[in-house]
């Protein structure tokens, strides 16, 4: 991170859900869960699993669950097809992959969306999400989950509620510059090189050599996984498991 920054808990959400601090007090008997979760920043139902899951994990600090949670997210595109460098209408990919039923769609995603006080937002533009995930990739490299989650946070508001670009380097740069993962000219220059393209390759491949073909899809210990935007209580009483058996 840079010098002089500190990572910053976005405003609309309460702080402990984007801080290391997914466990109650360290002793012994505390089990440390890694969860990865492979998501694409453009996808509504990955915002939904977000939400879903921070409210599993404070239900279980609620609890004093002795768990103590390494949370990572990893790239996935939902749509190869599409291009970093030309934006499309947002409203009209939507047509063109689902017809008739999009309105539908929309309906029931913004019906989830509601309890945690978003109000979605499907207009705008979309393009490819690699800058988004070089720079969640970065977030996690430079301060591990905090700074990752504090960004991510930021991307997933942009996208869903703002209708924002994030596939624009100036709106990214801003994120990154309000979380205090960089300046925003630092993540401008980052987003102008090479640097961690190959390793979002990478790791969107190993996700469909994983089988993967629908995000979200969370992945427990490198051994059991759930897959969709599921509901707290599914997450929850996973966890629940996890802290009381070292099996599911």
């Amino acid at each position: 991170m840079s010098s002089g920054t500190t990572a910053r808990a976005p405003s609309f959400l309460p702080h402990f859900l984007v801080s290391a601090k997914y466990s109650t007090r360290m002793s012994a008997a505390t089990r440390v869960v890694n969860l990865k979760i492979i998501s694409d920043s453009i996808c509504p139902w990955c915002l939904i699993g977000t939400m879903e899951l921070r409210k599993a994990l404070a239900r279980a600090q609620a609890n004093n669950l002795p768990l103590q949670i390494r949370l990572e997210y990893r790239p996935y595109q939902i749509d190869p097809t599409l291009s970093e460098d030309k934006v499309l209408d947002r409203i009209d990919r939507f047509r063109s992959k689902f017809g008739d039923r999009v309105h539908a769609i929309h309906a029931n995603i913004s019906a989830r969306a509601k309890p945690f006080g978003l109000n979605l937002n499907f207009t705008g533009t979309v393009r490819q999400t690699t800058p988004s995930h070089r720079m969640l990739m970065k977030a996690y490299n430079e301060g591990g989950q905090d700074a990752q989650q504090a960004l991510l946070t930021e991307i997933l508001r942009g996208h869903h509620e703002l209708a924002q670009d994030i596939g624009d380097p100036e709106i990214l740069g801003s994120y990154a510059e309000k979380t205090g993962l960089m300046s925003k000219t630092e993540a401008i220059a980052f987003l102008a090189t090479d640097e961690l393209k190959k390793e979002v390759a990478d790791g969107i491949q190993e996700a469909r050599e994983m089988g993967v073909t629908g995000v979200p899809f969370t992945v427990i210990e490198g051994k059991w996984a759930i897959s969709g935007g599921q509901p707290s209580e599914v997450f929850y009483q996973l966890l629940e498991r996890l802290a009381k058996d070292s099996d599911l």
